[in-house]
């Protein structure tokens, strides 16, 4: 493990490299000093430990008298096709536990790198610190860090390292809560959470390098300056918020504290990002670059046209009784062609995309228009089945009706994967004419026809499984719906939390729906299997009942050989 220092220029050497090496010797960690180098083209990226590969005038910017207490240092350069890559390289190379990257005011100068260090506080795997400072002076080394405690997770990583400098060095730390004004007994309740705040960290409430400080003020970031110019040399805040992060590095702090003698740094801290959401972007990634992904107009086009046929009018109305119409007389007949032909009319599957595509986006105004689409449709084809059930014929049910009634395992596999091809081919204009396949392969109307004929009936066991095919159908669908716009690349917008809850929760509820289908599935296609042998038992004990009252059958076993089916009996 190490801390990365990523460095382009002499001045970001001057001014990042000695926070790195104080943040390396607080906790007894090498330090590497990395230049990433932008080579347009390269497709691999490529690690160099050799010194005289380091840039030349970086090199002389570095060249200072070693102190006994720097830790060990080592120069690299990584090359790669953008700088982002460079330095992901970089800091895969280093093992790093903590990159320190200069932050830069975008511009003309600067070219469409010049963004870099803001995309690696989102994209690095370990703690991250983007740091906006100027070149130190050695008369006035640095005394005082400030860290607001109010950031989650990110404050906490903050605390934990600079806690470390100011135990180790001659700093010393201030943790600083903002407590709002209205709260009654404000100055205790602030005191409160600056405390709890520090035992998250793993800080000793009394330990001497950290002064902990609770401010009174409804005013967050103003409160903040005001602290921060009160002899601060750095203050750092938790890189919770992208937005927030360009603000305090570019706005909130008025400039006469950014320039001058004894400027004030400010950093933006990033903890290490999860594994899971790690792997969620490795994952992303991968498939972006093997799935052609949606362009932007794209999306919207795909938006609009599920949007239209996901709501409940008349059009979808009547189109929904006329195709169950048609499937509840083909089931009647047993008549295969016109249970398919109703299939190709059915609008179901639209909604059921439309709610596909809401989840990933985090859509609720849709996704509920989607669910009243398909509710909707629901009983409306279930009272047309009611109604063409007395029409039906006395006697045995027909062999597509019983086909509805008993589904299986293939049955929720057939629906998942053609909710991914609707999706994909929805995704695509020019696979449009897919849809129709698609349609037929899914069967959303036939079953719920089939629910209602043998409801009129009087048979309740095949319209509980025509029932259950169609939810089968239906939480499949989605569930393969969302999973094929999200490979093609829709994603959901900058979204509050509790948008993004009721997503998950939902997915999370879709996902055990399918597990439970899953059970009386599987019972459906292993039942025959597992009593296969009860009729040839049957037959082999009337047999042995006539030939040999006293015989009594121990065991049967089955097996096949070349000359046919063998039987032995004990």
């Amino acid at each position: 493990m190490a801390v990365v220092a990523l460095i382009e220029t002499a001045e970001d050497l001057r001014a990042i490299v000695p926070w790195a090496r104080r943040l390396a010797r607080a906790r007894s960690l090498p330090l590497a000093i990395c230049a990433p180098l932008l080579e347009p083209g390269r497709t691999n990226t490529e690690i160099d430990a050799d010194p005289e590969a380091f840039p030349a005038e970086l090199r002389a910017a570095l060249e200072t008298p070693p102190d006994e207490s720097d830790p060990p240092t080592e120069c690299l350069v990584a090359r790669g096709g953008t700088l982002l890559e460079a330095a992901l390289a970089a800091i895969a190379a280093g093992h790093a536990q903590l990159a320190v990257v200069a932050h830069h005011r975008a511009g003309p100068k600067r070219g469409p790198q010049a963004e870099f260090g803001a995309a690696l506080l989102e994209r690095a795997p370990c703690d991250t610190l983007l740091l906006r400072a100027g070149p130190e002076d050695p008369a006035r080394p640095p005394r005082r860090v400030l860290i607001p405690v109010a950031g989650g997770p990110h404050a906490e990583a903050a605390l934990g390292w600079f806690s470390d400098v100011a135990r180790t060095s001659d700093i010393r730390l201030t943790a600083l809560y903002v407590q709002a004004e209205h709260v009654e007994e404000a100055e205790a309740v602030g005191r409160a959470h600056l405390e709890q705040a520090l035992r998250h960290a793993g800080l000793p409430l009394e330990a001497p390098w950290i002064e902990p400080r609770v401010v009174v003020s409804d005013e967050v970031e103003q409160a903040i300056v005001r602290v921060a110019a009160d002899g601060h040399d750095l203050l750092v805040v938790g890189a919770s918020n992208r937005g927030r992060v360009r603000s305090w590095l570019f706005g909130t702090v008025p400039q006469r504290l950014l320039s001058g003698p004894g400027a004030l740094a400010i950093g933006a801290m990033r903890a290490a990002a999860p594994l899971e959401w790690r792997m969620r972007q490795w994952l992303r990634a991968a498939i972006a670059r093997r799935v052609p992904q949606l362009g932007r107009e794209e999306r919207v086009a795909l938006y609009e046209r599920l949007q239209a046929g996901s709501e409940p009018g008349f059009d979808f109305y009547a189109m929904t009784a006329l195709s169950t119409a048609i499937a509840a007389l083909g089931l009647i007949q047993d008549a295969t062609a016109v249970v398919i032909g109703a299939m190709l009319v059915a609008p179901l599957m639209t909604p059921m995309l439309g709610a596909g595509l809401a989840l990933i986006q985090g859509n609720v105004v849709l996704v509920r228009s989607a669910a009243r689409s398909i509710g909707n449709g629901f009983l409306l084809a279930l009272a047309v089945g009611l109604v063409f059930g007395p029409l039906a014929p006395l006697g045995e049910p027909t062999a597509e009706l019983l086909a509805r009634g008993s589904p299986n395992l293939f049955d929720l596999l057939v629906a998942l994967l053609s909710g991914v091809a609707a999706a994909y081919a929805y995704g695509r204009p020019n696979l449009m004419g897919a849809l129709a396949g698609v349609a037929i392969a899914a069967a959303l109307v036939p079953p719920i026809a089939t629910a209602g004929i043998t409801l009129a009936r009087g048979e309740p066991a095949i319209a509980r499984g025509a029932t259950l095919l169609f939810a089968t159908n239906l939480v499949a669908i989605v569930l393969g719906a969302a999973a094929a716009f999200w490979a093609l690349g829709v994603r959901a917008s900058s979204s509050p939390g509790r948008r993004r809850l009721w997503v998950r929760r939902t997915l999370l509820g879709l996902i055990l729906a399918a597990l439970v289908l899953s059970f009386p599935l599987a019972s459906s296609l292993l039942g025959p299997l597992l009593h296969r042998d009860e009729p040839l038992l049957r037959a082999v004990r009337e047999t042995l009942a006539a030939t040999a009252p006293g015989a009594h059958l121990e065991a049967l076993e089955r097996s096949r050989k070349r000359d046919g089916a063998h039987v032995t009996l004990r």
